[in-house]
């Protein structure tokens, strides 16, 4: 064997040994920006589950936006002016995008984007006379930015953000209706949040041809939201109001499904993540304990997170997982925030071990098998 041919077979088993090698499941929380810990919250997750952004607390006392990567929290800080206080909602793909709201004026917040080469910058305003604007959701490739800015008379007005573009402005379901944006497809192309209409409240999604009202779940008080979307934007799940009360949803191919509540509390569960494909949900619902974060399947149904991780082998003893904000494109990610076993609110992130794609393991063989083709020729 050449070495030539050395070389590819050790770069074919090193791949092997890389897919064959299972990353140890762990969940661990993410501390704060100053020490002892305070208060921090996770809020969203990047899509390839490497970087958590979310709110801390840094050594002025004051609620900072941060970012987690690796085993490291930054603060991201915040936008000029005399007060502070900043809060990250959302994550690009490779978690080097993030929005949120700062504070840069008296009158309120603004929204904000932060990159790693050009730091933290505000958004703007869809109109300067009330200045108020919050990002919540951004597209993979950190370029597209959803959320809303209050308009004149305090009517909130969703937008959608481009370098290009700026900050214009998503149609409501009626003609001075207010509406929030809060989540947005990977290609930046499809946007969810949620509009007043002639039904009330109604959850919505937004293409280029307008808004849509994804209704209501049926028997309760028409009033739905919509928090996130799949990368293509066909699955969106929020919230709608069921005969039971306040119900996670899962809207896909037209088709609005509840997916119910935990038990033990008061009927009220909201669903704020999915993964690429809308096939695993989470958020939060409503135990004997109060708050807790939910996982969901079509084949497994609604259940407690805490239970799931278990099953995965991960123990989050001494915790409370009060909400699951943010899930990664593959679902092997989640974070969220919840109780720690000191009794402080603390953000915190689960990765269980990965699954290899079938077709990898493929490739590998046939690679390898030629490589020793060519050595017995």
């Amino acid at each position: 064997m050449t070495a030539r041919q050395l070389a590819r077979l050790s770069t074919i088993t090193g791949m092997a040994l890389t897919i064959g090698t299972v990353r140890a499941a762990e969940f661990r929380g993410l501390g704060d920006l100053r020490n002892p810990l305070t208060e921090s919250s996770g809020l969203a997750v990047s899509g390839d589950g490497q970087a958590v952004a979310g709110r801390g607390t840094n050594v002025d006392g004051k609620v900072e936006a941060f970012r987690y990567r690796g085993s490291a929290m930054i603060g991201l800080g915040d936008l000029p002016g005399a007060a502070f206080e900043s809060m990250a909602q959302g994550a690009s793909r490779d978690g080097r995008t993030i929005v949120g709201m700062g504070t840069s004026d008296a009158q309120g917040p603004q929204a904000f984007r932060w990159t790693e080469g050009g730091g933290i910058q505000g958004l703007g305003y869809l109109w300067s006379g009330h200045k108020h604007s919050e990002a919540y959701g951004v597209s993979a490739d950190g370029q597209a930015v959803v959320g809303f800015s209050m308009l004149s008379g305090g009517t909130p007005g969703a937008f959608r953000w481009t370098p290009l573009a700026g900050m214009q402005r998503l149609a409501p379901l009626s003609d001075g209706a207010g509406a929030k944006a809060y989540g947005i497809a990977a290609d930046g192309n499809v946007s969810v949040g949620e509009s007043f209409g002639p039904n009330g409240l109604e959850a919505v999604r937004w293409t280029g041809a307008g808004g849509l009202g994804l209704g209501d779940l049926a028997g309760g008080d028409s009033q739905s939201s919509a928090k996130a979307c799949s990368g293509d934007g066909a699955v969106v799940v929020g919230y709608g109001t069921s005969a039971q009360g306040m119900e996670a949803f899962r809207w896909s191919n037209g088709t609005m499904t509840g997916l119910g509540d935990l038990g033990g509390g008061a009927y009220d569960s909201v669903a704020l993540a999915t993964t690429h494909l809308g096939g695993v949900v989470v958020g939060r619902g409503t135990s004997a304990l109060g708050s807790e974060a939910f996982y969901w399947t079509e084949a497994g149904g609604m259940r407690r997170l805490s239970d799931f991780l278990s099953g995965e082998g991960l123990s989050t003893h001494g915790w409370l997982l009060q909400a699951a904000t943010g899930i990664s494109e593959d679902g092997r990610t989640i974070v969220g925030y919840g109780i720690n076993p000191n009794g402080r609110q603390e953000a915190w992130m689960a990765t269980m071990n990965p699954v290899p794609e079938p077709g990898t393991w493929i490739a590998v063989g046939v690679g390898t098998a030629a490589l020793l083709r060519r050595r017995r020729r």
